[in-house]
């Protein structure tokens, strides 16, 4: 079979020729698709399709063509889709139409499948698209809800601020004024008096529950670390229940341990609220009996002492099987303890949050109707310092003279009693511009600051301090009083160089402890540090000297800590080229009180000279290292020093 043979063949599968004249009678098919052959009428009749375009025939020239892709057809009881192509053409000594037919059900069927991918394919897509701006959507959504929870998370936290401060400040002034009045009254109504002064301790302790609860549930709660006396504490919080416990007969006493040392390290402050808790909680459930505060020794280990607390007392005691709820927050074991006993139901809580955020610990016995006993471990440092106690009332400060910055005429007058009372010369303002003022017109040892002062507030001050005036006055010690217990309050104040932040309401023997503290400090600083030297090697070049400050701060503390870890290891070497690395850090500061030190243990660290001697010059490094940071990040400041107010 040749060429044209097998086209023949091919095409006779799917094409077939019809021929009819303009009238639609039939002249000639091939039958090939389906048969016509014996169609005696008109085409027209019997096609309607036809019958419809048979007035394009009359328009079409010979040679000329007219295309309809994709007719359906019937064929043998099955429907086809089929081209039609219609061409005028001599046929048999007449004029004629020539329908050619093609089958292309197969090529349309292919072609729909293909549509239809390509529309799955674009939906799929436009899925994916909305998927994408769902997601979009979704994440924008979760940000504005993040923005919106911090938000309403910040206005809870400056409500705390504001309500905090709006209600420390009057208890501060009724607790000032009450233990003046207690210290100087001896007439009939000097009861009355200490009664006010405890009640208004006691309303301070449910301010500090409520905040401090809240601060423990965001978990922002923060603790000092500072030097203080176990003994002198323990005096403060007990007075005002000796005092309760008189008036109802009830024996309030301590006894502890002579082995403590006479300064520990740790957040003073805390520990107070932990004992006040327990005691208050002894004595509101105790009629008669006693209530003892015992404190010993437990342990001592490298550097640290855990001393236990005993709060024992005669009162109703706690059932068993309420023992195990007593430490749940806004809880009270029995239904009718607020209203017989009073209370928020969060004092415990709290101490137990507190002493196991430092590491310790506490634990109830107790029997219904025989008393109670809460027993707490508590660890703190040894102070380096107590080698060194100083009187807290010393005689060469009775000459001091002092700046207060305080906007309440009670917290006012109070604060002027008691410098009065110490011998110090006092000058009260009420602004934060009045503050300024002063400070342009002469010379103060110590400024004590309201952190919410109007015009200007605390902080503001210390900018201008640190900014706008000499490096005499820019070295004064500050001490801030503040209502707000947030830790971002504190962080900042800290920052700026303040010696000490206090917390509204304060006593009078935590002020007089800390304007001893920040005058004797600021006596050491005076003596600690000279940039001199690093100022000449920089050419007097600001910014490279604060830059090597920085330097300083970063690297020198993180040396220290690995130079620890060496001695411990007995990696004697190490710890040599680490003595060798940091020993210029020091001298272009100018801390020459680290020189002995630095000589000491280049020569001794070996192993024959390890031990406690050692490590005890090493801590002592640490220690001047803490202080020289505090200083270098005030010399910081005044290199950077610009007019702000």
């Amino acid at each position: 079979m040749n060429l044209k043979a097998y086209k023949t063949k091919f095409l006779e599968s799917w094409v077939q020729f019809i021929v009819f004249d303009a009238n639609g009678n039939f002249v000639d098919s091939c039958d090939t698709l389906f048969s016509i052959s014996d169609c005696n009428s008109s085409l027209f009749d019997d096609i309607p399709f036809l019958e419809s375009i048979k007035e394009l025939f009359t328009t079409l020239k010979t040679g000329e063509r007219i295309d309809f892709p994709c007719i359906t057809t019937e064929i043998n009881n099955y429907s086809a889709f089929c081209d039609y192509v219609f061409y005028k053409i001599g046929y048999q000594n007449k004029t004629c139409i020539l329908w050619v037919i093609a089958d292309f059900t197969e090529h349309y069927a292919n072609l729909t499948t293909l549509q239809q991918q390509r529309n799955e394919s674009v939906i799929q897509q436009e899925l994916l698209e909305i998927e994408k701006k769902n997601a979009l959507i979704t994440r924008d959504f979760l940000e504005y809800k993040n923005e919106e929870l911090l938000r309403l998370q910040k206005l809870k936290s400056d409500f705390f601020t504001t309500i905090s401060h709006e209600i420390r400040t009057p208890v501060n002034g009724i607790l000032g004024l009450s233990e003046l009045l207690s210290d100087s009254s001896k007439t009939p109504n000097h009861d009355y008096i200490k009664a006010i002064y405890a009640n208004s301790k006691h309303l301070s302790s449910i301010v500090n529950d409520v905040l401090d609860i809240a601060k423990i549930e965001a978990n922002k709660i923060t603790f000092e670390s500072i030097d203080f006396d176990i003994r002198k504490l323990v005096t403060s919080v007990l007075d005002s229940f000796i005092y309760l416990g008189k008036e109802r007969g009830i024996l309030v006493s301590s006894q502890i341990d002579s082995a403590i040392p006479p300064l520990v390290r740790g957040d003073s402050v805390k520990l107070s609220q932990v004992l006040y808790n327990l005691l208050n909680n002894a004595l509101k459930f105790t009629k008669k009996g006693s209530i003892k505060l015992f404190i010993k020794v437990l342990k001592k280990y490298n550097g640290t002492v855990n001393l236990q607390f005993e709060i024992v007392d005669t009162g109703i005691g706690i059932s068993e099987q309420n023992i195990d709820r007593i430490f749940n927050a806004y809880e009270q074991v029995e239904s009718d303890t607020n209203s017989v006993y009073g209370g928020t139901g969060l004092g415990l809580n709290i101490v137990k949050q507190l002493l196991e955020l430092q590491g310790g610990e506490i634990k109830v016995e107790s029997k219904l109707g025989k008393g109670t006993k809460f027993i707490i471990v508590l660890p703190f440092r040894v102070s380096e310092a107590n080698k060194e106690i100083l009187n807290p009332i010393s005689f060469e400060h009775k000459s001091l003279r002092i700046l207060i910055g305080e906007d309440d005429l009670i917290t006012q007058k109070v604060l002027s009693e008691f410098m009065r009372k110490w011998g110090y010369s006092v000058d009260i303002v009420g602004d934060g511009k009045a503050v300024i003022n002063n400070l342009t017109l002469g010379k103060y040892d110590l400024l004590i600051l309201d952190n919410r002062l109007p015009k200007l507030t605390g902080y503001g001050v210390i900018e201008c301090i640190r900014h706008d005036f000499s490096e005499t006055t820019n070295n004064t010690p500050i001490i801030i009083l503040t209502g707000d217990t947030s830790d971002e309050i504190t962080k900042q104040f800290v920052e700026a160089g303040v010696s000490k932040v206090l917390t509204k309401p304060v006593d009078a023997s935590t002020l007089l402890a800390s304007i001893n503290d920040a005058v004797l400090n600021t006596e050491k600083e005076a003596r600690h540090i000279n940039l001199d030297y690093v100022m000449g090697v920089a050419d007097y070049d600001k910014e490279l000297v604060s830059e090597m400050i920085d330097i300083f701060i970063k690297t020198v503390p993180q040396q220290i800590r690995k130079l620890q870890q060496m001695l411990r290891v007995d990696d004697f070497s190490g710890a040599k080229d680490i003595i060798h690395k940091i020993t210029p850090n020091f001298k272009y500061m100018g801390i020459d009180n680290a020189n002995p030190i630095l000589k000491y243990l280049k020569k001794n660290i070996k192993k024959t000279q390890k031990g406690t001697l050692i490590e005890k010059q090493v801590n002592h490094l640490k220690e001047i290292t803490k202080l020289s940071i505090i200083i270098l990040k005030k010399e910081k400041l005044n290199l950077q020093r610009k007019p702000l107010c």
